[in-house]
């Protein structure tokens, strides 16, 4: 059986996680499951360095018109 916790967030954290459960059809305290889950996933498998150094190369760019972009180039 689990052990029971209380958690202080500010408003908009815990807004957030409501909405997301509610969004997923999952309460709350399931949400807090799947991101511990998620952190011990990573702490078994590390993210590579490569990966991370790419993390945020892509800000102010819209991925779709990027694409469009670069298709019209390629086929004019």
């Amino acid at each position: 059986m689990g052990k029971t916790i209380t958690l202080e967030l500010r408003d908009e954290d815990m807004s957030f996680i409501q909405r997301y459960a509610k969004e997923r059809g999952m309460s709350v305290a399931d949400s807090f499951d799947r991101i511990i889950g998620f952190l011990r996933r990573t702490e078994r498998h590390p993210v590579h360095p490569e990966v991370i150094a790419l993390a945020g190369i892509l800000q102010g760019v819209d991925p779709d018109a990027a694409r469009d972009e670069y298709l019209t180039r390629k086929h004019l």
